[in-house]
């Protein structure tokens, strides 16, 4: 290949930056005549040709011929460093990088030897036959149609492979397939750019590690991945010792594939580090819309990143549990997810949950997770939804700045259950959670499973069809502890504002609620009860409430058929406006006793029935209470009112407190027991 300047005078010898020998341009176009060689006035017509002909750091490019598969229907296997398959569906261009041309002024910008047209088509027609195959080094393939190849589409098992301005379509199996397969396989740099893959008979795109194999800097920019049947894209590492290190995702657009969209999973002590995700959109897929995995023991998926992803609408055509959602993040029997970063997640409208985070089995585990700038609204079941399960745990979860509306189910849930299994310092904040069908926030430790160390703030749940906030811990064994609540807005729920509940011999301890607000609710503003055999709550603490105009009662403070609650305290409360009383404290059904009760700084004024009422029945107890700074006006019964209702129940110990008046500056003290 020869090469003159712009006054035609000086003519170079085109060589290969890399070998320093002239470089080969050989052409293949379907529509010219047998007995070429390969140059562009008298191409070769056949692929098979032009392969036989190239080597080293050769260049094939293939016109687009009569638009058919015709002498392009083979495959064609590079096993040539530095090879090149160009289609006419791109520009050919003296790039720089590769060829040089000694003694001329070249312009900075790539020329243009023969400009994009349409892109030919290649095939391979032989059974189980690959349409292109890569097993050297430093090869680039652009501007081809790979359609229909009977196995595979691509094919790359080589290094510094950049595969670009390619529609891969109708493939027996995989549109793209790259694999490192044992400890001596190691795929460095691979690129695969501006492509489409659509069609393809199980995954779009599959880059997988296997028996101690590796990837090193995958690149995946600028796709299309769509209607394949199976996952649009897989990056899978299986196997001890093998790994995907630092694998970049950017701009791809992934939808109506018949599983899921991404899935990224490192299994059987494989792992996945340093993934970056950027720019996805993933719609439609009948299953998750990206999947993030680690499965069996020593396998782990660490320092994902991932920033602006849109997941709408996964469809739920594929059964199983769990049910399609958005983003699914999973640690299974053995597996680790460390410290994932999430950041601008859309995950609007898909057929089950929005964020879906799942720990599930013994030594399974997801630590300090981050979510934030989140939307996960109008999904088919919680708009977010946290669980760790048989013995799996979450630690260190971080979610702010999010909404989570109009969902059928909860906004939010978050769920410890079965032995082993923990929730610990999980941080909740900024969050708005309106108008879903159930809960606004939903918050659970159940069946020996143990959540802990609790920050929920900045909270606004409203107009949800039951609780704003639903919190309780359920069963023996069970344990929420060490929570903290502030600045939490709940308004116009369906049932309760907030509902805490510890019940069936479970536990709750150190509940610290303060600056919430919960007015106009369809029940009681704030219910807090302890229920059954065994269950206690205890060193409760509430301060500066607001819960005014709810349906029933402002505060209702509960101890029934044997629960207890031990220790709560209860100050800067403003209850007023409620359709029943503004604060009710009761004990009911036998061995149920509220023990130690401090209740100061109480304000309950024009509520329907009484103030402030205390209420022990049915052999239970209230024992010990200290009630002082009480100012109780306009209420339809009683101010304050304490009644112990039935044989054997009791009130005992109370220290009761006026308000000084005017007149007098000192508290007056009434000691009852009644």
């Amino acid at each position: 290949m020869c090469i003159r300047d712009r006054s035609q005078t000086v003519q170079s010898t085109v060589t290969n930056v890399a070998s320093g020998v002239a470089q080969d341009i050989i052409t293949v176009d379907n529509t010219a005549a047998g007995g070429g060689d390969g140059s562009a006035e008298t191409p070769f017509n056949t692929l098979a040709a032009a392969q036989a002909a190239a080597g080293t750091n050769d260049i094939i490019y293939i016109r687009a011929g009569d638009g058919t598969n015709t002498g392009l229907s083979s495959g064609i296997t590079l096993d040539d460093s530095g090879q090149r398959l160009i289609g006419s569906g791109t520009d050919l261009t003296f790039d720089r990088t590769f060829m040089s041309a000694l003694g001329l002024r070249l312009p900075s910008l790539p020329m243009v030897i023969a400009p994009a047209t349409t892109a030919p088509v290649l095939t391979n027609t032989a059974v189980n036959g690959d349409g292109i195959t890569v097993t050297a080094n430093n090869v680039h393939v652009a501007g081809v149609n790979v359609r229909a190849a009977q196995r595979d589409g691509i094919v790359v098992n080589a290094d510094n492979v950049t595969l670009s301005d390619l529609t891969v379509t109708d493939s027996v199996r995989y549109g793209i397939y790259a694999t490192a397969n044992g400890a001596a396989s190691n795929i460095e740099d691979l690129q695969v750019q501006n492509s489409t893959l659509t069609r393809n008979g199980s995954y779009g795109l599959y880059l997988h590690a296997q028996a101690g194999g590796d990837f090193t800097s995958p690149s995946l920019s600028d796709l299309t991945i769509s209607d394949n049947i199976g996952y649009g894209s897989y990056l899978f590492s299986t196997g001890a010792g093998s790994t995907i290190a630092s694998p970049s995702l950017s701009n791809l657009l992934i939808e109506d594939n018949s599983d899921s969209g991404l899935v990224i999973n490192a299994a059987a002590g494989a792992s996945i580090t340093a993934p970056t995700l950027s720019n996805i959109t993933a719609n439609e897929n009948a299953f998750h819309g990206v999947w993030i995995q680690a499965t069996g023991a020593g396998s782990t998926v660490s320092n994902l990143s991932a920033d602006t992803l849109t997941l709408t609408r996964q469809a739920g055509a594929t059964a199983g549990t769990p049910l399609p959602s958005g983003l699914y993040v999973f640690a299974d029997t053995g597996g680790t997810i460390s410290a994932p970063r999430f950041s601008h997640i859309d995950a609007v409208n898909n057929g089950s949950y929005g964020i879906h985070v799942r720990s599930n089995g013994a030594a399974a585990s997801i630590t300090a997770p981050l979510f934030s700038d989140v939307a996960a609204n109008s999904n088919g079941d919680h708009g977010v939804y946290v669980i760790a399960q048989a013995a799996g745990t979450i630690s260190g979860a971080t979610f702010e700045t999010f909404e989570a509306q109009d969902n059928t189910l909860d906004g939010l849930r978050l769920l410890a259950t079965g032995a082993g299994s923990a929730i610990t310092t999980p941080s909740l904040r900024g969050i708005t959670s309106t108008d879903n069908g159930d809960d606004g926030l939903y918050i659970e430790a159940a069946a020996s499973g143990t959540l802990s160390n609790l920050s929920l703030s900045e909270v606004i749940s409203s107009d949800n069809g039951s609780e704003g906030l639903y919190m309780r811990s359920t069963a023996a064994g069970s344990t929420l502890s060490n929570a903290t609540l502030t600045d939490i807005h709940l308004e116009d729920n369906g049932d309760y504002g907030g509902y805490i509940l510890t019940s069936v011999s479970a536990s709750m301890a150190s509940l610290n609620i303060a600056d919430l607000t919960s007015i106009d609710n369809s029940n009681d503003g704030l219910h807090i009860e302890s229920n059954g055999a065994g269950s206690t709550m205890a060193n409760l603490s509430l301060a500066d409430l607001t819960l005014n105009s709810n349906a029933d009662y402002g505060l209702y403070l509960y101890a029934v058929t044997s629960g207890v609650l031990n220790a709560p305290t209860l100050t800067r409360i403003t209850a007023n406006g409620n359709d029943l009383s503004g604060v009710l404290v009761q004990a009911n059904a036998v061995n149920a006793a509220i023990n130690g009760l401090n209740l100061s700084e109480v304000t309950t004024q024009d509520n329907a029935v009484h103030g402030l009422y205390i209420n022990a029945t049915n052999t239970a107890t209230v024992s010990s209470p200290v009630i002082q700074n009480i100012l109780s006006e306009g209420n339809g019964s009683s101010g304050v009112y304490l009644y112990a209702a039935t044989a054997n129940a009791t009130i005992s110990n109370c220290l009761l407190y006026t308000s000084p008046s005017p007149r007098d500056g000192l508290l007056s003290r009434m000691p009852s027991s009644a």
